[in-house]
Order: C-alpha cells, then sequence, then structure tokens
C-alpha cells in the first residue's frame, strides 16, 4: 500500500498516540491485577468493555 507523504505521518501520529495511551492502560491494568490478583478476568473483560465502543 502506498500513501502520500502526509497520510504516512498522519498514520505515524496516531499510532505513537495509540501505542502511548495503551502502554498507560497496561500500567493501569497490571496495578489493578496487583490489587485484585484473584480476579484477572473480570479485569480484562472491563478493560476491553471500555475500549469497545472506541474500535471499529
Amino acid at each position: 500500500m502506498h500513501w502520500h507523504p502526509e497520510t504516512n505521518e498522519a498514520h505515524a501520529t496516531a499510532l505513537n498516540a495509540l501505542k502511548e495511551v495503551a502502554g498507560q492502560l497496561g500500567k493501569m491494568y497490571q496495578e489493578a491485577c496487583l490489587k485484585h490478583p484473584k480476579h484477572p478476568e473480570a479485569i480484562k473483560k472491563a478493560a476491553v468493555e471500555a475500549m469497545d465502543p472506541y474500535l471499529m
């Protein structure tokens, strides 16, 4: 797939933002797992449910 330079730049910008947010979500997930070690699946389900409206 060949994109125009500005499309590549937009893609890179979005990807960097998503990686940053994903990193924050990962840290929050780990903290929640430490607080509630018996319920990792419930925490994962909540994370997926929270993100679902934003995923296409």
